[in-house]
């Protein structure tokens, strides 16, 4: 009987339609998807066969709960596989090698952290891709190590412009929710599902078994393809039946009789060859198993003969982690366990990996083992900021080994691994371990401190800000007032509570303690300098907020990267209130150096708050789609991280920029996630949220609801919640609403108040100013006083772009042009427009450009939604689009409608269907409007 791809023609015929060069130029996901014994490996290996007969490159790796605890494994198991040498293959293996100290040869800066490994290693299989095509093929992806995991989420979020096929084969009842819903929501996801072999199958796959004991096998077998051979083979012996039902693991029962028929010496060199995983290596064999290196190697030879082991380029390998896992439960815990303590010794007296002697120790190591602890805590923190979860693990199995009498130890131990628990996504547990440590920390050890400090911020990840300022202000008041370094960085800390919890005096004042007592190294000087320019700004004390971050900003640039990387939140609050004071080219050189070492250091905590920063900054200056690429990545950052109070965050910020960027669908979509996410806490977030998804409705033409939602956000009709400028942002945006709203009463009375906040606090700002201007002006145009709108649309229209606000400015313009072409003044009206239409247009804000375009067509002016003579030129540059692609983007932009781009191009519907779906993968996007706006980014980069 020949196990024969049987019955699933249709699956293969459906995986083979996506690869290259047929699956297009893009990143896409299958998944093989099916109980066990399904036929998911054979169906697999098919697939292999095929796709290496097409020239594609095939890396080729499977999950295994042996290396469950070796950061990649999985994905190392692949790039060790690979049929050909290649120098960007060699350097995959060098990044992710659990063994490998963290970056590539060559690069002599610190452990590369799991944010810039993972984009790195997307961008080299994009380029491996490039030349031939690439398969990448993991089977059993529900035993994948976490950090292999973790790099295939975000692969597949990744916007991969290259013919990469990422094809998984899983159980789905086994696979971990984090990567089924990255599969689910991935851009381009074919799910293959294997169902049970039907009777006409059966009879093909065994032929020559009588129709009648087929048939009582196929029905024992349910279909499934392992149980159907199984019980064939059980029938097709002397002693054999089928009138039962099958074993509850017919396959582990028969691996393990096939290595309980090997000689003995056999036996016990595949038990130790399953302890010290694949490749076999003949030296260790021996000094594990005990026998002579001449014994191992005749054991071997029997062990491929049985096809218990197979031969591979790297080596002898288990033919599946079935059989290893067969061969290690044949040796009887007591000798595994010794066995790994042989191993670990091994490894150890030769230098090894650390995680490789992690790994063996584990498995062998006794309470009071100090050797132990040392090389568990050794890995862990080589694996905190690459593979946190392999970390957390660890520094748990070093807590449980280590002497129950040493509490400095068991401290040191304790705040570590909630450290990396945070990390991994583990908030709760993070905060409930050290809360459970604190009490165990005397007063002035440095420990406490950082203790501290971390629950302080797990708080804040969890949106709990009044708890993490409670928790510093009672430990400054208990700990010893010595002025010592230890007290400036709780005070610090304290001062970024206040400022997340809203409250800007005491933030203020904790800022300028920590600054003005003796002994704050420098790091710690500018990072109190940087809230405390905050404080200042969002209490309206504007000059002074300017002399500040001036201040701040000199310190921040004297300081190293270590320096920086050890108190990033130095640039965090620094960067806000240089982007407030309208200085927004230097707050987003400050973030993106910040960012820099955040992403290379594995900073993960305050990640997000700077891609906000940075997003935030560069919609300041108008470059909408660099504004969504930082949002969009600090929205997977924080999902990453586990705080809802950071997705919700991003989320807010997203649904901002697709407003700004036109497309009023994804604008909703993700207002109303932050509102969810943000609802179940009642901090600022869970206000503002509810008041941006309004924004959007606004920008779509539905102004109920905004009034209530953004003086809920600010704590009533004067806004006291907001900093100056968010305040005249959001009256503006008030008489906006009730304008469109036909209310010019209401209107009136937000320009009104908005004014009056203007002369009280914004004289030093000239942009929260315009913001007032407009409020002022869309109320005088409301109310028919066109001429005096203009006026004030104008003015704003300086001071917006004086402080480089490139998108503000052009909706002043905007308006200024609807209000002369209101007063007849065409000439006017059409020069100002045209400059708001090229601006919006420069900018990625499709749908005020179209509102520009509506205003200028009006007029009497023929244009087109982008600049004709240019859209085309602009498509073609764009490196991911082939040039089919190009000329659906082009015709799409101009506004067709798929049956007449089908028309124009001689295609079916169906196929400019496609070509649409391929070039809204590829561009990231997920409408029309959002096409315009990516084109752009995507060609300014080219």
């Amino acid at each position: 009987m020949t196990e024969r791809l049987v019955g699933r023609d249709r699956e293969l015929a459906a995986v083979e339609a996506v690869l290259p060069p047929a699956g297009g130029q893009q990143r896409r996901v299958v998944e093989l998807t099916g109980d066990p014994g399904a036929g998911k490996t054979r169906l697999l290996d098919e697939v292999l066969r095929r796709a290496a007969g097409r020239g594609l490159l095939v890396l080729h790796g499977r999950g295994s709960p042996a290396t469950a605890d070796l950061p990649y494994a999985l994905v190392c198991d692949a790039v060790a596989h690979a049929s050909v040498a290649e120098p960007r293959l060699a350097e995959l293996g060098r990044m992710l090698d659990p063994g490998a100290a963290g970056a590539p040869a060559g690069d002599d800066s610190a452990p590369w952290s799991r944010y810039r490994l993972w984009a790195r290693v997307g961008a080299l299989l994009d380029e491996l891709a490039d030349e031939r095509g690439l398969l990448l093929a993991l089977d059993d992806v529900h035993d994948a190590d976490s950090a292999s995991r973790e790099l295939l989420v975000a692969l597949i979020r990744q916007a991969g412009g290259a013919p990469v096929v990422l094809l998984l084969a899983d159980r789905p009842r086994q696979l971990h929710p984090q990567l089924a819903t990255a599969i689910d929501q991935a851009a381009s996801h074919l799910r293959v599902p294997l169902p049970p072999l039907r009777e006409e199958d059966a009879a093909e796959l065994l032929p020559a078994l009588p129709a009648d004991e087929r048939r009582r096998v196929w029905t024992h077998s349910g279909g499934n393809p392992l149980y159907l051979l199984t019980l064939a083979r059980r029938a097709a012996s002397p002693d054999g039946s089928v009138a039962g039902a099958p074993d509850r693991d017919p396959l582990r029962t028969r691996i393990a009789a096939e290595i309980a028929g090997l000689p003995g010496s056999a036996q016990a060199v595949a038990h130790a060859a399953a302890v010290l995983g694949d490749p076999v290596d003949v030296a260790m064999l021996a000094y594990v198993s005990g026998l002579a290196e001449p014994v191992v190697a005749a054991a071997l030879d029997d062990l491929a003969a049985a096809d218990v082991l197979r031969s591979t380029p790297d080596g002898l390998r288990f033919r599946h982690p079935l059989v290893a896992a067969a061969a290690a439960a044949g040796a009887g815990p007591a000798w595994r366990a010794a066995a790994h303590a042989r191993a670990a010794a091994a490894y150890g007296r030769a230098g090894g990996p650390l995680p490789i002697q992690a790994h063996h120790v584990v498995r062998s190591a006794r309470r009071r083992d100090r050797a132990a602890v040392d090389v568990l805590e050794r890995a862990a923190e080589q694996a905190l900021h690459r593979a946190p979860v392999s970390a957390e693990a660890w520094y748990a199995a070093a807590r449980r080994v280590a002497p129950a009498d040493d509490e400095p130890l068991l401290r040191r131990l304790d705040v570590a691994h909630a450290t990396a628990l945070g990390l991994a996504g583990r908030l709760l547990d993070s905060r409930a371990l050290l809360h459970a440590v604190l009490p165990r920390l005397p007063a002035g050890d440095p420990l406490r401190q950082r203790a501290v400090a971390a629950a302080a911020r797990t708080e804040h990840l969890l949106g709990s800000h009044e708890a993490a300022a409670a928790l510093l202000r009672r430990e400054l008041h208990t700990s010893r007032p010595d002025g010592g370094h230890s007290d400036h960085q709780l005070l610090v800390e304290l001062a970024a509570a206040e400022v997340l919890a809203g409250r800007w005096e005491p933030a203020l004042a904790a800022a300028r303690a920590a600054k003005a007592g003796p002994g704050a190294d420098p790091a710690t000087s500018a990072a109190a300098a940087g809230v405390a320019a905050l404080a200042l700004f969002t209490a309206g004390s504007v000059a002074e907020a300017r002399q500040a971050a001036l201040a701040a900003t000199a310190e921040v640039d004297g300081l190293g990267d270590d320096e920086i990387a050890g108190r990033l939140d130095s640039v965090v609050w620094l960067g806000w209130v240089q982007m407030f004071l309208g200085e927004g080219p230097t707050a987003l050189r400050l973030q993106r150096r910040a960012l820099g070492l955040a992403r290379d250091r594995g900073l993960a905590l305050l990640h997000v708050h700077l891609l906000v920063g940075q997003g935030s900054a560069h919609k300041w200056l108008g470059e909408l789609p660099d504004a969504l690429r930082c949002f969009t990545e600090a929205e997977q950052v924080a999902r990453l991280v586990g705080s809802e109070h950071l997705e919700a965050m991003a989320a807010t910020m997203i649904a901002r920029a697709w407003t700004w960027l036109g497309d009023a669908t994804a604008a909703e979509r993700w207002g109303e996630r932050a509102v969810g996410l943000a609802s179940r806490r009642d901090d600022w977030l869970s206000r503002v949220a509810p008041a941006v998804l309004a924004q959007a409705r606004l920008e779509a033409g539905r102004p109920d609801g905004v009034a209530e939602a953004v003086v809920a956000a600010g704590g009533g009709v004067d806004l006291p919640a907001f900093d100056v400028m968010s305040r005249m942002d959001w009256y503006h945006m008030l008489a906006r609403a009730a304008a469109a709203s036909d209310d010019p009463v209401a209107a009136k009375g937000w320009a009104e108040r908005a004014m009056a906040g203007a002369r009280d606090s914004a004289g030093d700002l000239p942009a929260a100013k315009a913001y007032a201007l407009l409020a002022e002006a869309e109320a005088q145009l409301a109310a028919g006083a066109a001429d005096a709108a203009v006026e004030r649309a104008l003015e704003a229209r300086r001071g917006l772009a004086a402080a480089g606000n490139r998108l503000d400015a052009a909706r002043a313009d905007l308006l200024a042009g609807r209000a002369l072409a209101t007063t007849g003044a065409r000439p006017a009206a059409l020069d100002v427009l045209g400059r708001a239409h090229l601006a919006f247009d420069e900018c990625s804000a499709a749908a005020l450009r179209e509102q520009a375009a509506r205003e200028l067509r009006r007029l009497g002016r023929r244009v087109a939604s982008r600049p004709a003579a240019s859209r085309p030129a602009v498509v073609r540059s764009v490196p991911r689009l082939t040039p089919r692609e190009a000329e659906v983007a082009r015709l799409v932009m101009e506004g067709r409608t798929n049956r007449a781009i089908a028309r124009a191009l001689s295609l079916s519907e169906k196929t400019v269907e496609r070509h649409l779906g391929h070039i809204f993968v590829k561009l990231g996007v997920s409408s029309r409007a959002a096409l315009a706006a990516a084109v752009a980014h995507e060609a300014a980069d080219a």
